[in-house]
C-alpha cells in the first residue's frame, strides 16, 4: 500500500499525484500489481495515481489487481471524519485515476472505491472524492474489469481521448447524492475545465434526479470501444430517514 498526507495535497484548485507514473512523454516500462493506493486523510488536492507513461509496446505500463480506496479503512483518517451528511467538509480527494494525454496503459482488475460504508470500526462514510478515473490517453488504452464506486462528478469520463477498449465496467454512484442531499453536482466541488469535469448545465439547479454524479460521461475523441458496463445509480440520498441506510 502506498498513501499520501500533507500540505502537498491540500489545495483542491492546485491537483498534485500521490502516485505518478512517468513524467509527460515518457516512454519506458512501469508494471504494478497486487498494489492499493489511497489518502490517510482528507486531501482536496490529491490525484491519487497519475500515468503518464507510455510503452514502446503495448503492456509495457500496466496494473493488475491494483486498487485505489478513500476511506473506509483503519489506515486513513477519512474512515472516522467523514460522518456528516455535509460533504462539503470531506474533499477527501481531488481525483482518483488520471490516464494523462501522453500515456499509454493496460490496466485489469482494478476497484477505485470511495467508501461508502467502514470495514474497519469507523462511522458513517460520506465522502465527497471529486473524480474517478479520467482517461485523456490517444495512444491506446486497455481496461479489462475496472469499477469506480460513489464519487461526485463522474465515475468514469473519457475527455478527448482516443484508442480505448473498456470491457467490463461497473460503477454506484455516491449514496449521499440524490434526493434530500446537502449538496447538487458538481457541489460540493467546482467543476475544472482543465480536467474535462461536466458542469451539469444540462440540468435544473434544484433537480436532484439530474445533478449527481455521472457513470460514464464522453466529451470528444475517437475510436472508443465500451463492451459489458453496469452502471447503478440510487435516487434516494442521504434524508433523516434514512441516514446510515441511504439504499432504502
Amino acid at each position: 500500500m502506498e498513501t499520501g498526507i500533507g500540505s502537498a495535497f491540500g489545495d483542491k484548485n492546485k491537483p498534485t499525484p500521490v502516485i505518478m507514473v512517468g513524467k509527460p512523454g515518457e516512454t519506458g516500462i512501469a508494471q504494478i500489481q497486487d498494489m492499493r493506493f489511497t489518502v490517510a486523510d482528507i486531501a482536496p488536492g490529491a490525484i491519487i495515481l497519475q500515468v503518464n507513461m507510455a510503452g514502446s509496446k503495448p503492456g509495457d505500463v500496466g496494473f493488475w489487481n491494483t486498487h485505489v480506496t478513500v476511506g473506509g479503512m483503519a489506515d486513513s483518517n477519512v474512515n472516522v471524519a467523514c460522518s456528516s451528511p455535509n460533504t462539503a467538509s470531506c474533499l477527501a480527494a481531488f481525483a482518483m485515476v488520471h490516464l494523462t494525454s501522453t500515456s499509454s496503459a493496460y490496466i485489469e482488475n482494478m476497484w477505485g472505491w470511495t467508501a461508502d460504508h467502514s470495514l474497519e470500526r469507523g462511522g458513517f462514510q460520506n465522502i465527497a472524492t471529486g473524480r474517478g478515473l479520467l482517461v485523456e490517453a490517444t495512444k491506446g488504452t486497455w481496461l479489462t474489469g475496472t469499477s469506480f464506486e460513489h464519487n461526485t462528478l463522474y465515475e468514469y469520463n473519457l475527455h478527448n481521448a482516443q484508442n480505448v477498449y473498456a470491457g467490463l465496467q461497473q460503477s454506484e454512484n455516491a449514496y449521499w447524492q440524490g434526493e434530500g442531499s446537502q449538496h447538487n453536482a458538481p457541489s460540493p466541488w467546482t467543476a475544472n475545465p482543465k480536467y474535462g469535469d461536466p458542469d451539469y448545465s444540462w440540468c435544473a439547479k434544484g433537480d436532484q434526479a439530474c445533478r449527481f454524479g455521472l457513470a460514464q460521461n464522453i466529451d470528444g475523441g475517437s475510436n472508443l470501444y465500451l463492451y459489458g458496463a453496469a452502471f447503478w445509480t440510487f435516487f434516494h440520498g442521504e434524508t433523516q430517514a434514512r441516514y446510515g441506510s441511504p439504499e432504502t
